[in-house]
């Protein structure tokens, strides 16, 4: 329960701006977002009509205009998602439609919370590591790239946090498939991902649950393989296929009344994930003084205080012994990758390898993969970092590297200080601004890192504060979750 609370609290305050409703400097998360829950406010509206034994038919009518769209063949709208359908009955209990704009930002941080406390759970009760190190990996999953870049389109986002949940009950059951409790709770756990709507996002959770279990098989071989898969065919026809078949028929059925029918490659390599995203850690876009890129889409986010946990751990935690962490860490690889979009081949491969995926677009979801990958393996670190009172070597390495570049960024500070911004090659304050944020963040983990193992509650509390820090810095500098527009 207390694990609970810490991740609950360490949520809601790098939310804490868009939930400031008291406050004249309230934010509202909008872009995809604003766009769903409008579609549910008119859905509450509606409620009684569509309800109604005349006018049931008209949710499956593609000229039903509802919503202003083909209802259930646009599966994004979340229709059949009960965390929807109960902050529907909630709006329309209470009078007013509208309701449904806070009720679903709130259903948003839920979904975080609780997508966090399982990266604990696997962490703690799989991993086995302690529950500070467990922490860690589920305090930097809740705000890691995809989970905060996708709360601006919060299907997508609510998909993917039911990963840490399929990934602990496909681990809690052990060598032998059966069919068990986490069996079923797998497969139910699948089909609320799949009810949401973005079906590219479940279709990744389960593909990268099957790995994982390939990976960790004892005996690889012909009979063990078609066990599973026998098994997991069962499962998902048996317990997730009907749940989701009224949704994703009516889909199918009116296929080409929608925007979501069959693409060429160029459309599928669409929406990749940009290779500069990579420096944003390092030399982030915008901080808490500047907004120097209007939209600041960061689709790959990896927290620099992670990143230096792994450089000061000296990479001696080992976990390249256990096989579910070559698991992965391939798998983070291929996933990386591949939200790269057009950049490598293999996209290209698998558009033409595995056609049912020609009717997605947004690559850039991949991302889902490193990003979990990352908190996993980086929370397996810290027990290292903090053991080790020495600098290594790549950490002495980055600091130096960093302390040039503050240097570097202040003379050049000084040599264009009267100049016009449109006479500077480019903008070096904001720069000297990201830089010195970083040097900060930097400084600060290194500080609670070599604290005295007498210290250790210090060095813990320190750490926290300092992902609160980074983690509060990236929510406030990211424009579609603080738009200044209210949607009432």
């Amino acid at each position: 329960m207390k694990i609970i609370f810490v991740i609950a609290a360490f949520v809601l305050l790098i939310f804490v701006k868009n939930l400031a409703f008291w406050s004249k400097s309230q934010t509202f998360i909008f872009g995809d977002t604003a766009i769903y829950s409008l579609h549910l406010a008119t859905l509450a509206n509606n409620l009684d009509r569509i309800l109604s034994p005349k006018d049931t038919i008209l949710g499956w009518n593609p000229n039903f205009l509802a919503v202003g769209l083909p209802s259930l063949s646009v599966v994004d709208l979340g229709w059949l998602y009960p965390p929807n359908l109960i902050i529907v009955a909630i709006a329309r209990i209470s009078g007013d439609s509208l309701n449904v704009f806070p009720l679903y930002i709130f259903s948003i941080l839920l979904h975080l919370i609780f997508s966090s406390f399982f990266v604990y759970k696997i962490l703690n009760g799989i991993w086995k590591l302690n529950r500070f190190s467990s922490l860690i990996g589920a305090l930097i999953w809740s705000f890691n790239g995809f989970n905060l870049e996708f709360s601006g389109a919060a299907p997508i986002m609510i998909a993917g946090s039911y990963l840490p949940l399929c990934v602990y009950l496909t681990l809690r059951e052990g060598q032998r498939p059966a069919i068990g409790r986490n069996f079923f709770f797998f497969f139910l756990a699948l089909a609320f991902s799949f009810l949401i709507g973005y079906p590219m996002v479940t279709i990744v959770i389960y593909a990268l649950c099957l790995s994982l279990k390939f990976f960790t098989l004892e005996v690889f071989e012909k009979k063990s393989v078609f066990r599973l898969l026998y098994y997991h065919l069962k499962g998902f026809f048996l317990v997730t296929f009907p749940i989701i078949l009224p949704l994703y028929l009516g889909s199918y059925a009116l296929l080409g009344y929608t925007t979501r029918s069959f693409l060429s490659l160029e459309g599928f390599l669409s929406n990749p994930a940009p290779l500069l995203n990579l420096t944003e850690p390092f030399i982030p876009k915008n901080t808490l003084f500047n907004t120097l890129n209007a939209t600041n889409s960061v689709l790959l986010y990896f927290s620099l205080v992670g990143i230096i946990i792994l450089f000061q751990s000296r990479f001696k935690s080992n976990f390249l012994s256990d096989r579910k962490n070559i698991a992965l860490l391939t798998i983070g690889l291929i996933g990386l990758i591949l939200s790269f979009g057009g950049l490598t081949f293999l996209p290209s491969l698998i558009y033409f390898l595995l056609p049912v995926l020609n009717v997605f677009r947004r690559l850039s979801v991949f991302t889902i993969i490193p990003s979990f990958a990352f908190s996993l393996l980086g929370a397996q670190a810290v027990s290292s970092a903090l053991e080790n009172k020495k600098l290594s070597k790549v950490s002495i390495f980055w600091i130096g590297f960093l302390a040039i570049l503050l240097i570097y960024t202040q003379v050049l500070s000084t040599l264009y200080s009267n100049s016009t911004q449109a006479e500077n090659p480019f903008n070096h304050i904001y720069l000297y601004q990201s830089l010195f944020l970083s040097a900060v963040i930097t400084g600060l983990t290194f500080f609670a890192l070599l604290q005295p193992l007498t210290e250790r509650r210090l060095a813990q509390s320190l750490l926290i504060l300092v992902l609160l820090t980074e983690a509060g810095t990236s929510t406030f500098s990211k424009m579609p979750l603080n738009s200044k527009i209210d949607p009432h």
